[in-house]
């Protein structure tokens, strides 16, 4: 109890931890989806299911830089001060991974309270999926991921793609296997001619011996 006739203090913390928690989640999901693109593009991937299933594939180039971009770009709601998540202490390393200076985010947070609040969601409890409005970096990265997996995202047309050029080589296939069973009959008809002519060339040897024989044996009376 404070004494009678002394000065009321009332010390207000505000609590950071919430948005400090999911900064580090997004941060582990970022790492997590990289993880499983150099999965994908490695040769040497044992991982069942979709190790070393996009070797060589341009595919995994472009997610990476669409996914990258819409964390290091800024917000299409900045505020003052934050206007990215790299003014909440948010990189990429140079090995692609996305790393957090939890000292920077504190002192963010704890000057640019506001800004960030803006920065990442304009204040709004649930990003919106119009597109005319604006819900901060959040709103921003689910419009952008949902336009990747969409029917007509990325990964989609790039799906597409890969069955046609499938389908294609399939057909390529069949007609090889067709010219191929044709050539085949063609070199055994040829073959089979020329086993004929050995034949009757064997035929004639063997007759053609006789009859030399036969005269021989009438010159020398044998």
């Amino acid at each position: 109890l404070t004494p009678a006739g002394s000065p009321a203090t009332l010390d207000l913390t505000r609590d950071t931890s919430k948005i400090k928690t999911n900064v580090q989640a997004l941060v582990k999901a970022y790492n997590d989806f990289d993880s499983i693109l150099n999965v994908t593009a490695d040769p040497k991937s044992e991982v069942e299911g979709y190790g070393a299933s996009l070797v060589g594939d341009s595919l995994v180039s472009t997610l990476r830089a669409q996914v990258r971009s819409i964390f290091t770009g800024d917000s299409s709601t900045p505020g003052t001060q934050i206007k990215a998540l790299r003014d909440l202490g948010i990189s990429i390393t140079s090995e692609g991974k996305m790393a957090l200076n939890s000292a920077k985010l504190s002192d963010a947070l704890a000057k640019n309270y506001d800004d960030a609040v803006k920065m990442l969601s304009d204040n709004r409890e649930t990003p919106t999926m119009l597109m005319s409005w604006n819900s901060g970096l959040a709103g921003d990265a689910v419009k952008k991921l949902q336009a990747i997996i969409s029917s007509t995202g990325t990964l989609a047309t790039q799906s597409r793609n890969s069955q046609a050029e499938i389908e294609k080589f399939k057909t390529d296939l069949t007609s090889l296997d067709k010219r191929m069973t044709k050539l085949l009959d063609r070199y055994q008809q040829q073959f089979g001619a020329m086993e004929a002519l050995v034949g009757q060339t064997n035929s004639m040897k063997t007759s053609l011996k006789s009859s030399f024989d036969g005269m021989m044996s009438v010159y020398t009376n044998k």
